[in-house]
C-alpha cells in the first residue's frame, strides 16, 4: 500500500510540472527537443574541453546547473510576454518574442559548442563562422557585404 502511495504522488508531481512547463514556459516540444541536443552536446564538449585542458571541476557542473535554470526562466518570459491578456484581450504586442528568445538559445548554445570544439580540435571550425555567430549574438543580426 505504501508503494501504491509513493506512485500516484510522484505521478500527481510529474503531471503537475508538466502542466506548469506546458503553460509557462512553452509548449513547442519540438524546439526544446532541438534545445536539449543542444545543450546535451555542449555538456559533452565542454567536459571533453576541460578534460584536454586539465581544468575539470566541480565550478563547471555548477555552471551547467545555473544555465539550465536560467534558459528556463528566459523560456518562461517568452511564453508569459506572448500569452497574457489584459481584460480578457490577448496581447499582440510581443507576439514576436519567443522566436527572439528561441534563437538567442540557438545561438548561445551554437557559439559554445563551436568554441569547445575549436579547443579540442584546433582550426576546424572556419573563424567566420563562429564571428557571425557572435554578431549575430552581439547585434541581433547578420552584415551584409
Amino acid at each position: 500500500m505504501g508503494r501504491e502511495r509513493i506512485t500516484v504522488f510522484l505521478a500527481g508531481c510529474l503531471s503537475i510540472i508538466s502542466e506548469f512547463v506546458n503553460e509557462y514556459m512553452f509548449c513547442d516540444w519540438q524546439f526544446f527537443t532541438y534545445l536539449t541536443i543542444l545543450m546535451f552536446l555542449d555538456l559533452i564538449l565542454g567536459v571533453w574541453k576541460h578534460i584536454i585542458l586539465e581544468t575539470i571541476s566541480s565550478a563547471g557542473w555548477g555552471k551547467a546547473i545555473k544555465k539550465f535554470v536560467i534558459y528556463g526562466i528566459v523560456l518562461i518570459l517568452a511564453h508569459v510576454m506572448e500569452n497574457y491578456s489584459i481584460n480578457g484581450t490577448k496581447n499582440i504586442l510581443f507576439a514576436w518574442m519567443p522566436i527572439m528568445m528561441y534563437s538567442i538559445l540557438m545561438v548561445k548554445e551554437s557559439i559554445s559548442i563551436l568554441e569547445n570544439i575549436g579547443v579540442i580540435y584546433p582550426n576546424f571550425i572556419p573563424k567566420w563562422l563562429l564571428s557571425k555567430l557572435k554578431e549575430y549574438d552581439k547585434n541581433g543580426k547578420f552584415k551584409t557585404n
